[in-house]
């Protein structure tokens, strides 16, 4: 089956709500809810509400694509609109990213004991790296989890709602309820190219795994481009 010049529209164009002004005499607060509050008025509104991604009150279709070497600009002529970018992604890029209208799901992989995620006050610090306004998506805890990460997660989800208002997603290989549980964002994924799984045993199994979290769960796949090594 081939598949060639997939147009997609229409592509509506997203405006950030004005600034709303902070009058004197306000208490000091601390930094991290100084900044929750400047993003909840100053930037595009990112939520899920049940099954819906919603992005200033709309539903958005994220098509995403992990960050490499390809250039971003072929990236964005062929129809990706979201990046998945590491957290060590350089400055440069997601300027350049955000200069070209992609929305970003910074990839802060916790359970993978890098010294930079593993305090609450790290992870912090990496979140507020990224954007202030609206090229934040969501952010993405890591991929593969089991269900023995789960309070690690959980924990790690609790420091950046805290931070950031946008919603916090990770890819999970077991442990669907408990992750659901905590997580706005449920990804789900398995390599069937090559293997006896059929296109619609995939696709029943995807179900299935949605099904094993909490009712109006949002999930989301990633689809295997490549064949097994």
């Amino acid at each position: 089956l081939w598949i060639d010049d997939l147009e997609m529209s229409p592509v509506v164009e997203n405006t950030a709500p004005a600034p709303v002004a902070g009058g004197p005499g306000t208490p000091a607060r601390p930094a991290a809810q100084d900044r929750r509050d400047r993003l909840l008025k100053n930037s595009t509104t990112v939520e899920v509400n049940q099954e819906n991604l919603l992005v200033d009150g709309k539903p958005y279709l994220f098509r995403g694509i992990r960050y490499t070497d390809t250039p971003l600009p072929v990236l964005r002529n062929v129809g990706f609109n979201t990046l998945f970018v590491d957290y060590k992604t350089p400055q440069a890029k997601l300027d350049e990213a955000l200069n070209l209208g992609f929305k970003l799901v910074p990839s802060l992989p916790v359970a993978t004991n890098d010294p930079r995620l593993t305090s609450g006050r790290n992870l912090e610090g990496e979140v507020d790296r990224f954007p202030g306004s609206d090229g934040v998506l969501f952010w993405e805890l890591g991929g593969g989890l089991m269900a023995e990460q789960k309070d690690l997660i959980a924990n790690a989800a609790r420091t950046v709602h805290a931070a950031d208002p946008r919603p916090v997603g990770a890819d999970v290989w077991d442990g669907f309820l408990p992750y659901s549980r905590h997580l706005d964002m449920v990804g789900v994924h398995r390599w069937p190219l090559m293997t006896m799984m059929q296109m619609p045993q995939y696709r029943d199994w995807l179900n299935q795994r949605r099904l094993l979290c909490r009712p109006d769960t949002f999930t989301w796949t990633t689809i295997q481009t490549h064949l097994p090594d």
